[in-house]
């Protein structure tokens, strides 16, 4: 289920934050306990699962009315990196773009992504001057 589905109102009604931990150590832990790798050896596909629902998660609230219909809520994505937020936030201006016409595409600003109360942490050897 994405985040924005009914499903989890009656939790939303009650919390005050929405934390969605996304640790590259379960990754790690979870490829050297099954395929009895080191850590430097991470497999490519061990990280798509874990960077997918990250961003699925990040786009269902963003995509959502759940700021509005919980004011008081905060959304933190943390320990995933930030690197990927352009790549949503384009999906997400495509995707918008088919309903106000044509090539309309609107990112969204840090201003609205404020708005929506979102929260996102970064790693230190990222690049943030995307």
């Amino acid at each position: 289920m994405f985040l924005s589905d009914p499903y989890f109102f009656p939790v939303y009604e009650r919390a005050k934050i929405w934390i969605w931990r996304s640790s590259f150590t379960w990754v790690r832990l979870a490829v050297e306990s099954t395929i009895k790798r080191s850590a430097t050896d991470l497999l490519p596909a061990a990280f798509d699962g874990h960077l997918h629902k990250l961003m699925a998660g990040f786009h269902a609230v963003i995509a959502s009315d759940l700021h509005q219909r919980y004011p008081r809520l905060r959304w933190g994505f943390v320990e995933g990196g930030a690197s990927w937020i352009p790549a949503v936030l384009q999906l997400h201006a495509r995707l918008n773009s088919s309903r106000s016409g044509f090539l309309k595409t609107h990112k969204l600003a840090p201003a609205e992504l404020e708005e929506r109360n979102v929260f996102i942490t970064c790693f230190s050897e990222e690049d943030l001057h995307i």
